[in-house]
This record gives C-alpha cells, sequence and structure tokens, in this order.
C-alpha cells in the first residue's frame, strides 16, 4: 500500500504538467529586466540565478536596441542559476530587433558585454510540447523557421517582412518579400513587376502603361504601348489600321453592327485619285467624274432620276468646238437662242494703218464679233480665230457706214476690205459647214 501511494504521489505532478502542454507560443511577451538598460552587464540583475523558464521545452528570445547603437548581447542559460553558457550571440541588435529560438534551459539571461550608446530590450516567450520540434541548436528566427513544425496562431509578427510587400517562401521554406510584389489595403490592389500565366480580376493596372495610349501584346503576352496608338472610352487614335479580311483598293466602309466592310462595286486607286462606284447618290463634289456608261465624244444630259445619260446623235468635238444634232429638232427662234462661247479673236492691220492709225479694237468671239476702226480711216483690217474652224467659215459682214465690204475667209483667219471710215463699227458672223 506504501508503494502504491508513493507512485500515486510522483504521478500526480506529472498529470498536472500534461494538462498544461500545449504546441503553441505563449500569448504573452515576458520583459526581461534589460528593458531602459544602458550599460553592460547581466539582466536580470536579481534574482541571480535569471529568468526561471518555468518548465518550458523551448524559448523565444527578442533582443532590440531603441537606436543604432555598437553592442554585443549574449544569450546565456543555465541548469542550475549559478553555472551559465552561452546559447547565442547578438551583435548591434536595431530597432526591428533579432529573434532567436532553441531548447529550453532551466534558467536564462541576458549578458550585456559590449555596450556604446542605446537602450537595449528584451522580451522572451516560452511553450511546452511532448516532442517539441524546436531541434538541439539555439537559432537566428530566419535562420530556424521551419524548426517550430505546424501550428495554429491567431497573429505572426516578421520582423524581417516590410508592410504592404506580399510574403512568399523562399530557399527551405523562409518567408521574404520583394518591393515588386506588394498588396495594398483598402483598394485591394496587387501589384508586381510582371504578370506571368492567367489572370481573373475586375481590373490590370500596369506601372509600364501609360494614360490614354492603348495597350498592345508584346513578346511573351507582354503588356506594352505606345505614344502613337491613343485611346478614348470611345475613340482611337492609331498610326496604321490593318483588317484581314479587307481586299487592297476597294474603299471600307461600315456594316451589319459596325463591322468594317468592303464592296468590289466601291473602289479607290492611288495615284490617280480615281473613286469609283457602280451608282451615285446625291450631292458630288470632286475635281472630275467618270461614268462606264458614257461615251466618249457624246455630250451628256440627265435621264430619270437624276441619271447622267448620252446618245449617239447628241456630240461635240473637243478639238473644234464643234456640236452636231444627228435628226435633232432644231429650238424654236421664239424660245430659243445660240450664244457664241470661247476666248475672243484679235484684230490687226494687214498693211501700214490699213485698219486705222491707232489699233483697231474687237469684241465678241469666233462666231460673232464686232469690230471698231481705229482713229483714222483704212481700207482692210484682218481678223484672227481663237480656235481655227475645221472648215473655212463662211463670213458675212455689214458695216455702219461702208457699204462696198467683202471678205476673204481661211480656216485661221478673215481679212475685211473696203472703204472703212475712222471708229466705224464692222459687224461679222462666220459659220462652219
Amino acid at each position: 500500500m506504501r508503494r502504491f501511494l508513493a507512485t500515486l504521489f510522483l504521478l500526480l505532478p506529472l498529470a498536472a504538467t500534461a494538462q498544461s502542454i500545449s504546441p503553441r507560443w505563449g500569448e504573452l511577451q515576458t520583459p526581461i529586466d534589460a528593458v531602459g538598460s544602458t550599460t553592460t552587464g547581466t539582466y536580470p540583475a536579481t534574482p541571480t540565478t535569471g529568468y526561471d523558464v518555468g518548465g518550458a521545452t523551448a524559448v523565444q528570445v527578442a533582443v532590440v536596441s531603441a537606436s543604432t547603437s555598437s553592442a554585443t548581447v549574449l544569450i546565456q542559460g543555465s541548469v542550475n542559476g549559478t553555472f551559465w553558457y552561452t546559447l547565442a550571440t547578438v551583435l548591434s541588435p536595431t530597432s526591428n530587433g533579432e529573434l532567436w529560438a532553441g531548447p529550453a534551459p532551466a534558467y536564462l539571461r541576458l549578458n550585456l558585454s559590449v555596450h556604446a550608446s542605446g537602450t537595449i530590450s528584451a522580451f522572451v516567450r516560452t511553450r511546452q510540447m511532448a516532442a517539441d520540434p524546436i531541434g538541439h541548436e539555439w537559432k537566428k528566427l530566419d535562420q530556424a523557421a521551419v524548426s517550430f513544425g505546424a501550428g495554429t496562431f491567431s497573429s505572426v509578427t516578421d520582423s524581417g517582412l516590410t508592410a504592404t510587400r506580399v510574403p512568399y517562401a523562399s530557399t527551405g521554406g523562409l518567408l521574404a518579400d520583394s518591393s515588386a510584389f506588394t498588396f495594398t489595403v483598402g483598394t485591394g490592389a496587387l501589384g508586381a513587376t510582371s504578370f506571368v500565366g492567367a489572370f481573373n480580376g475586375s481590373t490590370v493596372t500596369s506601372s509600364t502603361l501609360t494614360t490614354g495610349r492603348c495597350a498592345l501584346t508584346s513578346t511573351a503576352g507582354l503588356l506594352i504601348d505606345s505614344s502613337a496608338a491613343l485611346c478614348t472610352a470611345s475613340l482611337f487614335t492609331l498610326p496604321s489600321l490593318k483588317v484581314s479580311d479587307l481586299t487592297a483598293t476597294r474603299v471600307p466602309f461600315a456594316g451589319a453592327a459596325g463591322q468594317i466592310d468592303d464592296d468590289a462595286a466601291f473602289t479607290f486607286t492611288v495615284g490617280s485619285g480615281t473613286l469609283a462606284a457602280t451608282i451615285f447618290s446625291g450631292a458630288f463634289t470632286g475635281g472630275a467624274v467618270t461614268s462606264s456608261t458614257l461615251t466618249a465624244g457624246r455630250l451628256p444630259y440627265v435621264s430619270t432620276a437624276g441619271l447622267i445619260a448620252d446618245v449617239a446623235n447628241y456630240a461635240y468635238n473637243a478639238t473644234t468646238g464643234a456640236m452636231t444634232v444627228t435628226n435633232g429638232t432644231a429650238p424654236s427662234i421664239s424660245t430659243a437662242r445660240f450664244l457664241s462661247t470661247g476666248t475672243a479673236p484679235t484684230v490687226a492691220n494687214v498693211g501700214a494703218d490699213s485698219c486705222g492709225t491707232t489699233a483697231a479694237s474687237i469684241a465678241g468671239k469666233d462666231q460673232a464679233f464686232v469690230v471698231t476702226v481705229g482713229a483714222t480711216s483704212g481700207t482692210e483690217c484682218r481678223v484672227s480665230f481663237n480656235v481655227a474652224f475645221a472648215n473655212a467659215p463662211v463670213c458675212t459682214f455689214t458695216a455702219s457706214v461702208a457699204t462696198d465690204l467683202h471678205a476673204v475667209t481661211t480656216t485661221g483667219n478673215t481679212t475685211i476690205t473696203g472703204t472703212l471710215t475712222a471708229a466705224e463699227k464692222i459687224m461679222g458672223i462666220c459659220l462652219s459647214y
């Protein structure tokens, strides 16, 4: 019975310890009273046995300097609070601090062996695990990240990470970050130097793109832009546009649903500037109009619905200026008249002062004209046609004074002779046949 009670007495503390075993680090960071220390020495100074880790299986120690300083901090352990050995050495800690972890000794202290300036602070956190995966050596946290195994945490702070950057697993599973990979809380904006692979999101922002330019796909699918390609919500400005289903020389137009289309009946020839279509409707302004339904040498006229047409018995010779109507009906004198057109002919002396001592003048056209004799009387005036007739025309003349007029006519001129009075007017009509 005594042996049984003794065994039960020994097991009760172990049962109580088993109930407190937890895989998590303690929620609170307990300060070692190096807080506020500015001189060398061991901390805590009292008790001299150091910090009692309370039966923990693993310990974390954070050492922080309030300002950049030259300091050496030894993390030391002891099994009895008397004899100490160094677990880790922290050289010149920074304001971000250094976090070390390792198997727990019975007692723990800091030894501030070198100190130049600044305030040194330290905090300790412990845990108890039946089989702690911390290992057998003390390591700096960035060297021992995988030593802690799986765990569940309400929050994790890694002093080596930078705010707004997205952490990722680097060599050995160590958490790292980069300025090229960020996340902005509030806007939900994920930023990276480049994205590779499929992307599913509401918006994409690239710092290499410029507002107002069209995004283009470059090598390996990289999005780029150009100052020559401008875009707004409703307008694209491009230096050139190629639509693969359009045909050369055809004029593009908007088809169904705004699709750019073309047709063989609507073309444009570069160089000549010729615009061609089967039918033109509406007002037209251009340098020249060519209709494939018209025949050279014929005079066009307006037909049904404004269509321009021609017929063989209504012709015009552009060289001679002759208009020919075959089997046509002459217009009534009471309703129509002929008007001579073209540039005025010229008049000159045939001999010395033969058409007056000063230059004679002429008004009218080749077909009908009026000659005014010079300042003195004369006997002969020659009229040179602006455009030669195809055949020598038949010319008749009347004068305001002279009654003995007659003429000799060729295809290029007509010579008027008679007794001419100064400033007399001679009216002539010349018609070809």
